[in-house]
């Protein structure tokens, strides 16, 4: 197993200087699932340092150096290694004063104008499933499609939810204004920046990875980080079948499909709400 989560690590630091970022960061995910001693996390931490300095400019050598602290934290938070890692991720949260709160779930997905066509049909599934939630729900906090569905459901349930949004702080303009609270991240584009932070926010609040859940409808390229990133930390993750996209993607996707924490929901409130309830 050791040997395979260094392959993997190997291979994603080849994407990374091949400019491949996201395929970089699902090689390292895989690698970070696979780890079973923190001590290789720590290698390829040391690998990836050892990388030109006019690199580490690039925004990809930035989202794999924080998913390698998020890992060591996550995974290994009793350990030396994972007790700096710990104190590092709360240094990259602005916000630990404020601490997320449990229970938590993310709503990735689909955004984009031609998934706005089946908003409808998901906008009644999900407010019925989180009809009995109480808790916090994390989210693309923009009025566009899956992001824009959980605005709806926070004026739905205004005494019981706590949305939190992660938008790019050049992208203000898009905010939904429903959100309990908008998290801005440094990025000028929406990217996995966005998901990275909030698992940082996550760490810095003391919450265990595995009492989180995430739930992924249709998506795009960033939703397919997201739903790997959570499944390598392990989280929770169910995707809603023939929803689309990304999300049918990972069903059939041989190197993470088999993945423990992964679950295949019907697109219905009977599907959805025991995943949410759990």
């Amino acid at each position: 197993m050791s040997t395979e989560a260094q392959s993997w690590y190997s291979l994603g630091k080849s994407n990374l200087l091949s400019g491949k970022f996201y395929e970089s960061l699902n090689d390292y995910a895989k690698g970070i699932q696979l780890t079973s001693n923190e001590e290789l996390i720590k290698t390829a931490q040391k690998h990836l340092s050892r990388i030109n300095q006019s690199r580490n400019l690039l925004p990809g050598y930035q989202w794999v150096q924080k998913l390698l602290q998020i890992g060591i934290a996550a995974k290994f938070p009793s350990a030396n290694d994972g007790k700096v890692a710990f104190k590092q991720i709360r240094e990259l949260s602005p916000i630990v004063k404020e601490p997320i709160k449990s229970p938590v779930v993310i709503l990735a997905g689909g955004c984009s104008v031609e998934f706005e066509s089946q908003m409808t049909i998901y906008n009644r599934v999900i407010t019925e499933a989180f009809r009995d939630f109480t808790g916090t729900i994390i989210s693309g906090g923009t009025t566009s499609g899956i992001s824009g569905l959980i605005g709806r459901v926070q004026q739905k349930y205004p005494d019981k939810i706590h949305t939190i949004g992660y938008v790019p702080k050049i992208k203000t303009e898009l905010v939904d204004k429903r959100y309990r609270e908008i998290r801005l991240t440094e990025g000028e584009e929406f990217s996995p920046a966005e998901p990275l932070q909030y698992w940082i926010d996550l760490i810095a609040s003391s919450i265990e990875p595995s009492a989180v859940k995430l739930l992924g409808i249709n998506g795009g390229r960033i939703s397919a980080i997201e739903y790997r990133i959570s499944l390598a930390l392990g989280a929770q993750v169910a995707v809603v079948e023939e929803s689309g996209l990304e999300a049918d993607k990972l069903l059939t996707d041989t190197d993470w499909n088999k993945s423990p924490n992964l679950y295949i929901l019907s697109n219905n409130p009977q599907g959805i709400r025991p995943f949410v309830m759990m």
